[in-house]
């Protein structure tokens, strides 16, 4: 794998999504490493003096493939840091970023059943948006949640994926508001996780989301469903 680079990076575009959830855009002013899908990149708002330590920072999932411009990364305002990246950054501001770290890169080689939730569906992005010029041989499956149906930022795109691609499909979920037909009432869950594989002992199931999340999903998937540890991966940037 690339060996991580500090780069300074022009803030292209900020979009809101309501709910304090944001798409950030971002234009790199020097050649990006080269990183996988499922990766992530370490973003500073202070500046880098090169003399000096790496400035506070937050990791965030790289939502872009590689070689697409503007880099992309997706985040909800849940602290000090996020919330300082809501009331500060502006189009044209410059931050920094270091990057690719991380090893969460989904294999082909089995069936996958991918569980995203809220902004955890920007580990996923990359990898999924390839599948289209790249048809998986077994079959892909996308668990998505969300609070509201329009925090399903990634809703359109991926039903436009879904419809070009054999062997993926999406299954949508959300807590509250006025349901599309597509979308399921209530939260992610490890029933519909191992209802969702054609063989879920054979499969291997990736979880991105809130720690409390990933934590909650292992060990019953574990537990209770009796998955091998082994076939149980998780987004976990510590």
């Amino acid at each position: 794998m690339s060996t991580p680079s500090k780069i300074p990076a022009r803030v292209d575009q900020i979009i809101p999504h309501g709910h304090g959830t944001y798409s950030l855009l971002l234009l790199p002013e020097r050649r990006v490493p080269r990183y996988l899908p499922g990766q992530f990149l370490h973003l500073a708002l202070d500046p880098y003096d090169p003399s000096q330590h790496w400035p506070e920072s937050r990791v965030f999932s790289i939502a872009s493939p590689y070689g697409s411009l503007p880099l992309r990364i997706l985040f909800s305002v849940v602290g000090r840091y996020t919330r300082r990246m809501e009331q500060e950054l502006r189009p044209g501001a410059t931050v920094w970023l270091k990057l690719p770290y991380g090893e969460f890169c989904i294999k082909t080689d089995a069936e996958a059943v991918l569980v995203a939730g809220g902004t955890g569906i920007s580990a996923f992005t990359a990898f999924l948006g390839a599948l289209p010029h790249q048809p998986p041989p077994h079959p892909v499956t996308l668990l998505y949640g969300a609070r509201t149906p329009e925090l399903l930022v990634y809703r359109p795109l991926l039903q436009q994926w879904q419809r070009a691609t054999p062997n993926f499909r999406v299954l949508y979920f959300a807590e509250s508001g006025d349901l599309p037909n597509d979308v399921l009432p209530g939260r992610l869950s490890c029933q519909a996780a191992f209802t969702a594989a054609h063989n879920p002992h054979s499969a291997r199931f990736y979880f991105s989301g809130p720690p409390a999340m990933l934590a909650n999903f292992t060990r019953h998937m574990h537990d209770d469903f009796h998955i091998d540890h082994t076939r149980l991966i998780i987004d976990a940037w510590e």
